[in-house]
């Protein structure tokens, strides 16, 4: 329009028309420009959202992977702690075991099975059956009850009482009716409830038998004690020999032998209370002269057990 009032010389129109159009083009142009910047900022602002996004991302990742790691290491240390206790538990089985089988071929010397059918065989021979028949039931009860006793920690206090006089009873053939014993239990005990160690004495009598069936022609005596005392058993044996045996045979030979026996036992006792570290003394030995006798003392600190029902039968 503007061309066509220059061509007519419309001067004055042409120029209000090249201002409008002008003012046309510029309000254009702002738009545009407005279109653009507002395009821009969107462009920086989704740009910033993907740096953003991409940054949690990131962060994410890493922290999966912490996770993931801290996670390793857990199940590591339960793995680890898992296989230190079970060999820690296989060590005690074994090592109980091993402790278990040495006590019982302690019980199993031959030389007191031999000893003991040669006694019978006696008895035998000089014409007292009843009495032989009695020690060999007796005898096989024993024997039974030696077999049976390492699959228990623990027996009923009377039960091994009645063992522990069966025993000595058999040991009074072997020694053609020279020794004698005593038991006594602490009347606090409830004997038919509560267990102690089985075979707790056997293995230090049957030692110290081995060791002075060759050498004694003297009466002996054996005194067995239980007492109770802060929630645990004392276990105390005295054997009296005549002085004149303990002088043909000096420098505690007897005490000597009996110590292999009485770490075995306090092993065991250990492994019973499952602790391997333990300040409480297990023994304790004296040897006392008088009286014209020798006197062979072992105190034996052991646990006992009120939980009985499966330990015991």
């Amino acid at each position: 329009m503007g061309s066509y009032y220059v061509q007519t010389q419309q001067f004055g129109k042409a120029l209000y028309f090249i201002k409008e159009a002008r003012e046309f083009e510029n309000i254009e142009a702002n738009i545009q420009s407005e279109q653009q910047r507002k395009l821009l900022a969107l462009n920086r602002e989704v740009q910033s959202y993907n740096e953003k996004n991409l940054s949690l991302k990131d962060i994410e990742s890493k922290q999966n992977i912490f996770f993931v790691l801290i996670g390793g290491i857990i199940l590591l240390l339960i793995i680890t702690l898992w296989l230190y206790f079970f060999n820690h538990r296989r060590e005690d089985f074994l090592k109980s075991t091993e402790i278990k089988q040495k006590i019982l071929a302690l019980q199993l010397n031959p030389a007191f099975i031999f000893n003991m059918l040669v006694g019978i065989r006696g008895i035998i021979e000089h014409g007292r059956t009843e009495e032989a028949s009695q020690y060999l039931t007796g005898f096989a009860k024993l024997i039974r009850v030696i077999l049976v006793s390492p699959q228990y920690n623990y027996q009923f206090i009377d039960k091994e009482i009645d063992v522990l006089n069966n025993y000595l009873e058999l040991q009074k053939i072997r020694f053609a009716d020279l020794l004698t014993y005593d038991i006594q239990v602490d009347t606090s005990f409830d004997s038919s409830r509560i267990g102690m160690p089985s075979f707790l004495c056997h293995p230090l009598l049957e030692n110290f038998f081995n060791s002075i069936a060759s050498k004694n022609d003297k009466p002996l005596h054996v005194s067995v004690n239980f007492q109770q005392g802060n929630g645990n058993m004392l276990a105390s044996i005295k054997i009296s020999l005549d002085k004149e045996i303990y002088d043909k045979n000096p420098g505690s030979p007897w005490l000597e032998e009996l110590k292999p026996v009485l770490e075995l036992i306090k092993e065991k006792i250990i492994i019973i209370q499952k602790s391997k570290k333990t300040s409480k003394t297990i023994y304790k030995t004296e040897e006392i002269v008088e009286n014209g006798n020798y006197n062979l003392i072992m105190h034996i600190y052991a646990p006992v057990s009120t939980e009985m029902k499966s330990e015991a039968s």
